[in-house]
This record gives C-alpha cells, sequence and structure tokens, in this order.
C-alpha cells in the first residue's frame, strides 16, 4: 500500500503476521536511500514458504511515484502527482483525489480488467484491455499497468 503520511514523511511499515516473519522483515530492506526530495527503497521478499505480511509506504500527499512489483496487489490512495506504477502479477488500485489534476492517463492489463471510472474512460481490447487519453489540462501523468490481474483508479482520497 501506498499512503499519504499525516506529518508528510517518508516511512516504512512491514506489518508480519507470522512470528518468523516479524523476524526476518528488517532484511526485506535491500535499499533505503533518501536524496533531498527524492528516494528509493528497493525490498526484497520471501519467495518460498508460506508468509503472511502487509507492506506500507507512506509519502508526503504531493509525491511522484514510480513503483514496480512482481506478485502481490498493489493500492495507491490519496497521493497526487505523477504515477507510474507496474505490477507483474495481481491487482492494481489507484484512488486519486482530483482526477482533473491529471493531464495523460494510459491504463493497461494483458489478462484482466481496467476500470477507468475516476476519468469516465472505457477500457477498449478483449484479452488485453487499455486505456489512453490525453486531456487539456492538468500537471500530472497517470500511467498504470499488470500483466495478469485488474487495474483501476477511481475518485477518493486515503
Amino acid at each position: 500500500q501506498v499512503k499519504p503520511a499525516d506529518d508528510g514523511k517518508l516511512r516504512l511499515v512491514i506489518t508480519s503476521h507470522k512470528e518468523e516473519d516479524a523476524a526476518a522483515a528488517p532484511h526485506w530492506v535491500r535499499e533505503f536511500a533518501v536524496n533531498g526530495s527524492q528516494a528509493k527503497i528497493a525490498l526484497e521478499m520471501p519467495k518460498h514458504g508460506n508468509h503472511n505480511f502487509d507492506v506500507t509506504l507512506f509519502v508526503p500527499k504531493r509525491s511522484d511515484l514510480r513503483l514496480n512489483l512482481d506478485v502481490g496487489d498493489l493500492s495507491i490512495e490519496g497521493i497526487t502527482g505523477n504515477a507510474d506504477a507496474e505490477l507483474g502479477i495481481g491487482d492494481l488500485h489507484m484512488r486519486v483525489p482530483d482526477p482533473h489534476a491529471y493531464r495523460a492517463v494510459a491504463m493497461s492489463v494483458h489478462i484482466g480488467d481496467v476500470d477507468a471510472s475516476a476519468f469516465n474512460l472505457e477500457p477498449s481490447g478483449f484479452l488485453g484491455k487499455s486505456v489512453h487519453h490525453d486531456f487539456n489540462s492538468g500537471n500530472y501523468r497517470l500511467k498504470l499497468h499488470t500483466g495478469i490481474g485488474d487495474v483501476s483508479c477511481v475518485v477518493g482520497s486515503a
């Protein structure tokens, strides 16, 4: 999950639901580097075994995001800014406070559904669905893609 930070500060929270994951979680953070207004966070989660955890990244409400996730579900809520999120397998859901802030929207899946109701757009395609649209106003670009799963963008805040 990506959510707005009440204090405006970048923070990563890993909530483990199993004792062995709680002990291992700090080792999953491979990189956490902040340089001025930019940050790079790299996580390497376990690929084998039965794990149960949630990852929440708190960022300033106005943030540009570039997110890549191999497998899992990803939700982004209440953040305004450029967003480029790509997911291999899983559902990708974004809730935007103001859809009029976006001048370019691209959402796509290889296999799954696209819901672009925040922008009143209807996806095209049978197996690989997508929407692409440029608006006359707005400051930000939005690009959401998943290989297998569903992509949605709706109006609301966290």
